[in-house]
């Protein structure tokens, strides 16, 4: 948690911007103090069970949600293979994951996040947003690396249209356009 976060997203809110925020970190003392700090300047809260746990006390994903949608926009928890859920005013919405074989889980919650902020940013419904950021993370499992395996365009609608089978093979290196 760098210092200079909370000036950052303030002066994103204060341009109309909307933000985005996750901690990828243990979130208990000084650092959850600091999270919680920042939450009144974030849109989209990004955060895995654990976190989410560790800064609400709550012990369910979807009682942390629904707390922490009383301070951000929406509130959404990474479930892993279990799926995903947003709470946005007090509504929880979630989706199943996606069966697929993992081969590396680096870098999946971001490339879940990334899927999330595209369809947001394309105003799809909740569910869509949830939806593609299931499969953007599911697919960037399929290959060694934080980024080795992110989908493309193409690639996720494939995936989204014909289901996990339709992935590429685990070690076939592609570049991205």
């Amino acid at each position: 948690m760098r210092p200079a976060f909370a000036k950052l997203l303030s002066a994103a809110k204060r341009r109309g911007l909307s933000t985005s925020f996750d901690p990828n970190s243990t979130l208990i003392g000084e650092t959850r103090k600091q999270a919680l700090k920042l939450l009144g300047h974030v849109d989209v809260l990004f955060l895995n069970e654990l976190e989410a746990a560790q800064l609400t006390g709550k012990r369910s994903a979807e009682s942390a949600a629904r707390e922490l949608s009383t301070r951000v926009t929406r509130a959404v928890v990474k479930l892993g293979r279990k799926g995903a859920l947003a709470c946005r005013n007090g509504v929880v919405l979630s989706v199943p994951g996606k069966r697929i074989r993992a081969l590396d889980t680096t870098g999946a919650g971001d490339s879940f996040a990334a899927g999330y902020i595209s369809a947001f940013l394309e105003e799809q419904s909740e569910i869509e947003c949830l939806t593609q950021a299931n499969a953007c993370g599911a697919l960037s499992t399929q290959a060694v690396g934080g980024t080795a395996a992110q989908p493309n365009q193409a690639e996720l609608r494939q995936f989204l249209l014909l289901g996990p089978g339709s992935q590429r093979a685990p070690t076939q290196a592609r570049k991205h356009p």
